[in-house]
């Protein structure tokens, strides 16, 4: 079971599991502080089952990130970001996070005073549920519709990796390093920042990348300091024109 804060009034989201004979998938329901039910929303497919791998609330929208199988050996999962009307629990939209070559999978979710949803996580080869490490980080945002307005994708080799060997960092970075997003927030210019670290065997760091609104543009990643036993802190910022690096 998982609880999350309504933005518009005084009640909660609670996700629970809901089965049936052969199938699973997860139930939506709004609460207030004393429990009453004021809608639910059950989702389990007619084979296979379903997960919730995030959600989120803000600004009267409610967003589940889930993956679906369609039976339950299969290999492949498909992602998709589901968007729900805080005040009756009507799905507005959803749209799938998935296409040919890659599955994105978010982790932190912003959603802007316009009911735009910002989501920022990892992107994996394929469809396939498969304990692999990612291609790289992306961040997307999405319309109060549905429409996509922006993607950015950035490869830990040819993205992320490149930027590193142009600064004084000594880390490599690879499909092997994890990242654990802290926080996506909205600065006063209208852009985004995203805070993650990212691991590895034998170094850490802690990344914040700057998002102008609508572009996709190149990472430019600038050493912020380095600490004890030889771990790097670094600040990685995606921006546009211009680009400010804040630690």
């Amino acid at each position: 079971m998982s609880v999350f804060p309504s933005s518009g009034d005084n009640c909660y989201f609670i996700i629970l599991p809901a089965y049936e004979k052969f199938r699973s998938g997860y139930k939506v329901q709004k609460v207030d502080v004393n429990f009453n039910v004021k809608w639910e929303k059950e989702f389990v497919p007619e084979k296979g089952y379903i997960t919730v791998e995030a959600a989120q609330s803000g600004n009267d929208r409610f967003i589940v990130i889930q993956r679906s199988k369609p039976k339950w050996l299969s290999k492949k999962a498909y992602a998709e970001l589901v968007c729900f009307d805080d005040a009756n629990g009507d799905m507005l939209f959803n749209t799938p996070l998935y296409d040919d070559e890659i599955t994105a999978i978010p982790s932190q979710i912003l959603i802007d005073d316009e009911q735009n949803i910002i989501a920022a996580g990892e992107f994996f080869k394929g469809v396939k549920e498969r304990n692999l490490n990612s291609k790289g980080v992306f961040i997307k945002k999405i319309s109060s519709s549905g429409e996509e307005l922006m993607y950015n994708k950035q490869t830990w080799t040819e993205g992320i990796q490149k930027q590193l060997r142009k600064t004084q960092v000594k880390m490599t970075v690879s499909g092997k390093n994890k990242v654990y997003f802290h926080e996506l927030v909205q600065n006063e210019e209208g852009g985004y920042q995203v805070i993650a670290e990212t691991f590895s065997a034998s170094k850490a760091g802690a990344a914040l990348g700057e998002f102008e609104d609508g572009k996709n543009v190149p990472a430019a990643i600038a050493m912020a300091a380095k600490v004890a036993n030889k771990k790097a802190f670094i600040a990685a910022a995606l921006s546009g024109r211009d680009r400010k690096s804040v630690v």
